[in-house]
This record gives structure tokens, C-alpha cells and sequence, in this order.
């Protein structure tokens, strides 16, 4: 893999962030704020979303779908906002979920 060109500079910068988001937790236990993290980033958030190179993959319990589904919604402002949003990245193929 190549680590240069001017993607590269945007991937750690998304790459920091999510493993910000995560490391403030020792060993694990306790639940993840999704709500703090995002609200953070919003216009980051919806920014990036917006951008049609813009990729998600969601990995884990289906509970987390269900979490991140709920701050996002507030993020956006409704539900129904949402989730005609994220019907539109998954019918480009740019929103995936893999749920166990």
C-alpha cells in the first residue's frame, strides 16, 4: 500500500478520530457515548457525508446500529431525515453494515 498523495493526510485524520473515539474507554467495559463523539463533529459529520467519496462500513452488534442510528437521527433532525439519508448512501453502496 502506498502512504502518500494527498488522501493519505485525509485518511489519518479520520483514522485519529475514530480510534479518539474509542480509546478514552480502558478495557472496554463500559458503553460507548456515541452522542458525545458525534455531536463533537456534526458539521464535520454531515459535511463528509455529503461528499459522494464519502464511504461508512458499521461493524458489531446490531445494538450499535441501533445507537448510532438514534444520534444521528437527532444530528440530522428527525428520523425521517435520517433515515431517507442513509436509505440514499446505502442504495449508492456508500453505507454498509455487517451485524451480528
Amino acid at each position: 500500500m502506498f502512504f502518500g498523495g494527498p488522501w493519505f493526510s485525509r485518511l489519518r485524520a479520520c483514522l485519529r478520530f475514530a480510534f479518539d473515539a474509542l480509546s478514552h474507554r480502558p478495557g472496554w467495559s463500559e458503553a460507548f457515548d456515541w452522542g458525545t463523539a458525534i455531536d463533537a463533529r456534526g458539521e464535520e459529520l454531515c459535511r463528509l457525508l455529503s461528499e459522494p467519496t464519502t464511504y461508512v462500513y458499521v461493524a458489531g452488534l446490531e445494538i450499535i446500529r441501533d445507537q448510532l442510528n438514534e444520534v444521528m437521527a437527532e444530528m440530522a433532525g428527525s428520523n425521517q431525515t435520517w433515515f431517507r439519508w442513509k436509505e440514499d448512501l446505502v442504495a449508492e453502496g456508500r453505507w454498509i453494515e455487517l451485524l451480528y
